[in-house]
């Protein structure tokens, strides 16, 4: 048995646990004490190992490689032309470029300054008049940065880039640098960290929100449960998961509908006796196609949005729409072909016999539902149902007291993990309750400040011995007894190290009643009750959560700007009670945030230094002989090739600011530029690094990073042959 100090458990027990002298520690620790503290110690150790002796060498390898390689480039590569469109005049343009220069520092020959009017033609929302002129005002002029600025930003750039790699935290590894650019004055002092005021990253923000509420419903479940269905055909499964993948993506984060699909596709997979290693790969390109075809459905485009001056290109919710949706079409075909270079793995079997699932009693929480009356469960299939309810992430087995047809009182046992409990809670909660589901409902209103947790019962405790008391327990703990581990009868005594599971009020853990009952405590995450059920408010609120937002959806097609739009169906839903303030912000992930915030002021310091206009010539140099459709391979060449080794988000940060100068030079249009870069960077076909849901992928699917290279190398090429072409036809020929 595992022999901790008092100190090292300390941390984990209660504040009001101190005059608790008399605990075996080794029995405290077993089994969930003993993985709570593994889990402190993990996380202590990570922590402490952020630094260390290999990634301080990589570093200095970086560094000196860095310098030796920026040696060799020409400090005259780095002037570039700066454009200004908020100019009326030349003598206006004459005193921009002054004030540029002193107030940065930078060097440049204002007498060259150009002035010009450019006459545009542009489509009008009046049908009266089609066509309408349009004047548009340009000041350009060349600006020096000093011989060091470039040379600093590149090193930089570089070696955050390989830190990254390394496993330093990319939100931290880019704010630095904005900082650190900001104090060697590279750009301005507020440029690094404007990215906080982008109306993308809080869109964003806001969406993420949104989707709690969303994911609170329970009702993506059920539409994905009816996808999948069944098939005696593994290729007309995939394409069945990966159509419908696509077209939920195009309006939800693909991070979000990975964990929803993981656990239905998994199951899935083992009902059918698939092998779940050629479905998890071809699901997250799906996701990353339907991504990419709105602005909604990945961040890309929206950083594209926010770096992009709007009188240059202002790129709308469904621009992307003709080009993704006709590049998703023969990608996933191409995807089912490509299954093949999958590894085979294993497809589980899986036995119907009733005697073998009894022979052996599985570990977890058992828990015993009723059947309720008119629900979609009633007069169901037995088996058809405990196959969904195994679908839910964290059930281990479901099983029917009887086979056939379900009806009202019929009983359904399941084993499952605590997360296992919540989940089962809330998406089986109109069809199917706890036995004690009429004790669980005296803990009366205020669900959200009740959650469920995992306690073990010490040697001392009052409840040793005594029975379940549902009034004792209710008046003493505040709170009312879900299940026992292990243990399927309510009614048993309680034993020393028994672990219950409880739905309790939040501050009543704290109390001297709680202290002296158990030895350890903890919180099962997002176990908040679910308020869905069977009743007209709870029914007619997700509604409105359904409604509202494609009501946004619809609001920023018409032309609403964005962010508003987020922000508006935000409000509503905590007007509606379907979302509250914790919440909201437990919802948004706030680093993922960070690390949009520092690539734009990444991506500024590499526009203001020349160096995004040196890499624009070199790329012009390269690829013009070969016309607009060999600057576009070589668009994407660069942005898928840098989604490979960062996040997509940083890809995109980084080539947008070049994009403009690119289209000027080629003499394009900037709108194929942009649709180019975006269908690059988020194309992260080849290595984990550039779509964080990819990670999740290589868990679920048990992939190497060998097994997604061979399988993602030939579709990023031809997605790399049907962007390119597919952008040419609707921006060269239809002119959309």
């Amino acid at each position: 048995m595992y022999d901790a100090t008092k100190e090292e458990v300390q941390p984990l027990l209660y504040p009001s646990l101190e005059d608790v002298e008399a605990i075996s520690y080794g029995d405290a620790l077993s089994p969930t004490g003993r993985s709570m503290l593994n889990t402190q110690k993990s996380m202590v150790t990570r922590a402490s190992s952020l630094i260390t002796t290999t990634r301080i060498f990589a570093l200095a390898a970086a560094m000196i490689i860095a310098v030796l390689g920026t040696s060799f480039l020409d400090p005259k590569s780095f002037e570039h032309p700066v454009h200004d469109f908020d100019i009326i005049d030349k003598h206006d343009c004459r005193l921009e470029c002054e004030s540029r220069i002193t107030r940065k520092g930078w060097h440049a020959d204002c007498d060259k300054a150009v002035f010009k009017v450019k006459h545009e033609k542009a489509l009008s929302k009046s049908r009266s008049a089609p066509i309408v002129n349009i004047k548009k005002a340009e000041c350009t002029f060349e600006i020096y940065p000093p011989w060091w600025a470039p040379y600093l930003v590149i090193d930089i750039a570089l070696i955050s880039i390989i830190a990254i790699l390394g496993g330093m935290p990319a939100d931290i590894v880019f704010l630095v640098d904005c900082l650190f650019f900001g104090l060697m004055k590279v750009i301005c002092a507020s440029c690094g960290l404007e990215g906080f005021a982008s109306g993308a990253v809080l869109t964003i923000g806001a969406l993420m929100a949104a989707g709690a509420a969303i994911e609170e419903i329970g009702w993506l479940d059920v539409v994905l449960g009816a996808v999948m269905g069944s098939s005696g055909s593994m290729t007309m499964g995939l394409l069945r998961m990966m159509f419908a993948g696509a077209a939920m993506s195009m309006v939800l984060p693909n991070a979000a509908l990975l964990l929803l699909f993981s656990p239905v596709l998994s199951s899935w997979c083992t009902q059918q006796n698939f092998p779940k290693r050629k479905f998890f790969a071809p699901l997250g390109i799906a996701l990353q196609l339907g991504g990419q075809a709105t602005l909604l459905g990945s961040a890309t485009p929206m950083v594209a949005k926010s770096i992009l001056d709007p009188k240059v290109y202002n790129l709308g919710m469904f621009d992307l729409t003709p080009v993704g949706l006709a590049t998703a079409l023969p990608m996933i075909f191409a995807c089912a072909l490509a299954v093949p270079l999958l590894p085979d793995g294993t497809a589980e079997h899986v036995s119907n016999d009733a005697d073998d699932a009894s022979a052996q009693q599985p570990s977890g929480y058992g828990l015993a539902f009723v059947i309720q009356a008119g629900a979609g469960y009633d007069g169901a299939d037995a088996q058809d149902v405990c196959d969904q309810l195994r679908r839910i992430e964290g059930v281990v087995s479901a099983e029917a007291e009887a086979q056939g047809a379900l009806s009202a009182g019929s009983r359904i046992l399941c084993w499952c993990t605590g997360e296992g409990v919540t989940c089962l809670r809330r998406y089986s909660a109109a069809d199917m309750v706890l036995v004690n589901h009429d004790d669980l409902m005296l803990l009366g209103t205020h669900r959200r400040k009740r959650h469920l947790y995992e306690a073990v019962v010490h040697d001392d405790s009052p409840l040793v011995g005594v029975p379940f008391n549902v009034s004792t327990m209710m008046l003493k703990y505040r709170g009312c007894l879900v299940t026992i581990r292990s243990k399927i009868d309510l009614g048993a005594s309680i034993v020393p190290g028994d672990i219950l599971l409880l739905e309790a009020e939040d501050a009543a853990i704290t109390s001297n009643v709680w202290a002296q009952s158990f030895s350890m405590v903890k919180m099962v995450p997002g176990s908040s009750p679910s308020r869905m059920g069977t009743g007209a408010k709870d029914t007619l609120r997700a509604v409105f959560v359904v409604l509202g937002f494609a009501g946004m959806v619809v609001a920023i097609a018409m032309g609403v700007d964005t962010t508003l739009a987020a922000f508006s169906l935000v409000a509503f839903y905590l007007a509606i009670d379907a979302l509250s303030v914790e919440q909201m912000f437990g919802a948004i992930k706030f680093r993922g945030l960070l690390i949009i915030v520092g690539c734009m002021g990444l991506a500024k310091a590499l526009q203001e230094a020349g160096v995004a206009h040196m890499m624009v010539r070199k790329l012009l140099q390269a690829a013009r002989p070969l016309g607009s459709h060999g600057i576009r391979a070589a668009i994407y060449i660069l942005g898928a090739g840098l989604s490979t080794l960062v996040s997509k988000t940083a890809t995109i940060a980084i080539l947008t600011p070049m994009l403009p100068e690119i289209a000027r030079d080629a003499n394009v249009s900037v709108q194929s530029m942009v649709w180019t870069a975006i269908f690059a960077a988020g194309a992260c076909y080849i290595t984990p690094f550039g779509e964080p849901a990819t990670i999740f992928i290589m868990k679920d699917g048990g992939y190497s990073f060998g097994d997604l290279a061979k399988y993602g190398l030939p579709l990023q090429i031809i997605h790399g042959v049907v962007t390119v072409a597919l952008v040419a036809l609707f921006c060269d020929v239809l002119k959309l």
